[in-house]
C-alpha cells in the first residue's frame, strides 16, 4: 500500500465541508467584512492549504477593495491589481474610495482602467468626493464613471460629496440599476464651478430608478433632491431618514413605501408628510436624558403622524446611560396602550440599550422588574423579555416584544 500524500490528506475533505468552514472564518471577521486580509489572516492561511481551498477562500479575500491596515492607502492594493494579478479584478464585490486621505494617490494614468476592470462590482462607497470640473485628477472621475456603470452594481453609498448647484454630475453618479442608495451629507459648494466633467444634455430630466428597493438619506441639503420630478422611484419599499425640526421629504418619495425608519431629534419635529402609508415604522434616539424623556419624545411623535391607521408594526430602538425604574416603565406602558386602539397596530417592540454599569447585574430580576412595569398591557397581549448582553459594548440591551394574542398564537 502506498504511503498517503498530504495532498491526498487535504483533498479528503468534501468540499461542502470546505465551504462550511471557509463560511465560519468569514463569519468571524477576517473575509468580506474585513478588507484588509493579511498574510496572517486566517483566511489568508487557509487559501495556503490546497488548490481547491485557494479558489474557495479568492472570492472572498478580494471582495472588497479598501484601505491598506497597514500603510493607510487603496494604492498598494490597485497598483497590485493592475500591474501584477489584472485576473483578479473580477472578484471585488465591494469597493470604498476616500478622495480627502487618498488624492495624493489618484493622479496616476492607469488609475482609470485599473477600476475599469471591476466589472463585477455590487457595492460602491464614495467619501469626501468632490463632483465638479475641479474634483482633481481626471483619472479618478473617469474610473468612477466606469464604476457606477458596472453592470451589477446594486449598492451605492456617498458620504460627504459635493456636487454643483445644478446637479448636472448626480445624473452621471446615480445608475438606473440600483437597488440601494444611502446619501448622507450631499451638499452644494457655491465656490465650485458649475460646469462639470460630464453634463447632462438635459439637466432637468428624471432620474428613474425603478429598481431602487431601499433608499437612506441623513442631511441631504442639495437642492436638486427637493425637485419633484428629480427622481422617480415607484417600487421604493424602505426609506430611512433623520427626522428633525428643519426637515422636509422629499416630494419626490412615493406614498407606497412600506416600510419607514426615522433616526429621531429630540427637539421640535414638524408634522409628518400625509401622503405615506408605511405598514411598519421604526423610530431611533440615542443617548436620551431619561426614560421619562424618552416616553416623552414618543408621544409627541406618534401625536405627528399622520398614518398612525396603517401601522401594523412599531419598533423602537432606545439608547440610555440610566437604567428605568419600575415607574418609568408604567409611564411607557400608558404611552403604548392607546396605540393598541387602532385596530390594525399588531405589534410593538422595543429595543432599550444600557450601559452594563447602569442594568441589575441579575437578568431573571430585570426580567421581572420590566415585566411588572408592563402589566397592563399584557391584558388581551403577549409579553415577551429578553435580556440580552452585548460583549464588544459592554451593554445591557433590553428586547420587549408585545404583540395581539390573535398575532403572537399564529
Amino acid at each position: 500500500m502506498s504511503a498517503t500524500t498530504d495532498t491526498e490528506i487535504k483533498e479528503a475533505l468534501p468540499t461542502e465541508l470546505i465551504y462550511e468552514i471557509i463560511a465560519i472564518i468569514v463569519g468571524q471577521g477576517s473575509g468580506a467584512k474585513d478588507p484588509a486580509v493579511t498574510s496572517l489572516s486566517p483566511l489568508a492561511a487557509a487559501s495556503l492549504v490546497s488548490r481547491t481551498w485557494n479558489a474557495i477562500c479568492r472570492p472572498h479575500i478580494f471582495h472588497t477593495l479598501g484601505r491598506d491596515r497597514i500603510t493607510g492607502s487603496i494604492s498598494t492594493r490597485l497598483a497590485f491589481l493592475h500591474f501584477e494579478a489584472p485576473h483578479l479584478s473580477g472578484y471585488i464585490r465591494s469597493v470604498e474610495l476616500n478622495w480627502l486621505t487618498e488624492s495624493h494617490h489618484f493622479t496616476t494614468e492607469w488609475l482609470a482602467e485599473s477600476l475599469s476592470r471591476l466589472r463585477n462590482l455590487r457595492t460602491l462607497h464614495l467619501k469626501d468626493m468632490l463632483f465638479t470640473s475641479t474634483m482633481g485628477p481626471p483619472p479618478l472621475y473617469a474610473g468612477i464613471i466606469s464604476m457606477v456603470g458596472a453592470p451589477y452594481l446594486r449598492k451605492l453609498v456617498l458620504l460627504r460629496c459635493y456636487f454643483p448647484e445644478d446637479g448636472s454630475d448626480l445624473y452621471s453618479i446615480l445608475p438606473t440599476s440600483l437597488e440601494e442608495l444611502k446619501l448622507t451629507y450631499v451638499l452644494v459648494r457655491a465656490d465650485f464651478s458649475a460646469t462639470s466633467v460630464t453634463r447632462s444634455p438635459n439637466p432637468m430630466q428624471t432620474l428613474r430608478l425603478h429598481a431602487l428597493r431601499t433608499l437612506e438619506l441623513h442631511h441631504v441639503v442639495h437642492p436638486a433632491f427637493s425637485s419633484k420630478n428629480f427622481i422617480e422611484c415607484p417600487n421604493l419599499e424602505r426609506l430611512t431618514t433623520l427626522w428633525c425640526y428643519d426637515w422636509d421629504l422629499p416630494p419626490w418619495i412615493p406614498s407606497s413605501v412600506s416600510e419607514l425608519v426615522l433616526h429621531a431629534d429630540r427637539g421640535t419635529m414638524r408634522s409628518f408628510p400625509t401622503a405615506m402609508y408605511p405598514s411598519t415604522v421604526t423610530m431611533i434616539l440615542l443617548d436620551s436624558v431619561s426614560f421619562l424623556n424618552s416616553c416623552t419624545w414618543i408621544r409627541a411623535c406618534i401625536a405627528r403622524f399622520s398614518f398612525m391607521e396603517t401601522i401594523q408594526e412599531l419598533k423602537l430602538n432606545l439608547t440610555h446611560s440610566l437604567h428605568p425604574t419600575l415607574w418609568d416603565y408604567g409611564v411607557f406602558s400608558r404611552v403604548l396602550q392607546p396605540l393598541f386602539a387602532e385596530e390594525r397596530l399588531q405589534s410593538v417592540f422595543l429595543n432599550l440599550t444600557l450601559p452594563a454599569s447602569a442594568g441589575v447585574n441579575d437578568p431573571a430580576l430585570l426580567v421581572d422588574e420590566v415585566e411588572a412595569g408592563l402589566a397592563e398591557l399584557s391584558v388581551g397581549n403577549v409579553l415577551d423579555v429578553k435580556i440580552e448582553r452585548d460583549d464588544t459594548t459592554r451593554c445591557q440591551v433590553v428586547r420587549c416584544s408585545l404583540q395581539r394574542r390573535e398575532v403572537a398564537s399564529r
